[in-house]
């Protein structure tokens, strides 16, 4: 994942392990003091499954938004370490976001992976896999959304009241 940076602690997502050795800090997020010390952690999944946090943290004064693949978009405190709010994007648990937060000061954009899980064999409905973006305030009230019929991997900038994103092969306004 991408790392973030307060002014005062280095924060970066983590990933799962993989094999059965210590999950303390897997899919989650670590923040770091400077000297390389954890200041602490938190754990967003089970750290066996591929529940990834790929995405890097937006920092908006002492609080941090960023999604992990398990479908699920997080508010933190970072000065505590602890969860402000938790919102779903998906069920598609292992396929959820895995881009990064953009923000206007206001509104706060996520970009969804799956909408469902692909690996589902029964034959998908127009766009079933598809993704999109989610809007949100600073408390975690969703403001509207924005379906895609593949996932995006990507995030969006944010201009003159317009997001843009990349789906579907277009850039999208």
């Amino acid at each position: 994942a991408p790392l973030s940076f307060d002014g005062h602690l280095l924060f970066f997502g983590t990933g799962n392990i993989c094999y059965n050795g210590d999950p303390t800090y897997a899919s989650g997020l670590v923040a770091l003091r400077l000297n390389g010390t954890p200041a602490w952690h938190l754990q967003f999944a089970n750290p066996f499954l591929d529940d990834d946090t790929g995405g890097g943290l937006l920092v908006i004064g002492t609080v941090g938004f960023v999604p992990n693949k398990n479908g699920k978009f997080y508010a933190i405190d970072l000065r505590r370490g602890t969860l402000r709010w938790v919102r779903k994007l998906t069920d598609a648990d292992g396929f959820g976001s895995f881009g990064t937060a953009s923000t206007d000061g206001t509104r706060i954009l996520i970009s969804l992976g799956y909408a469902r899980d692909p690996r589902n064999t029964q034959p998908p409905v127009a766009g079933a896999y598809g993704g999109g973006i989610d809007a949100f305030d600073r408390g975690g009230k969703l403001l509207w959304q924005m379906h895609t019929t593949f996932p995006i991997e990507g995030y969006a900038a944010i201009a003159n009241d317009l997001s843009f994103v990349v789906a579907d092969g277009s850039l999208l306004a």
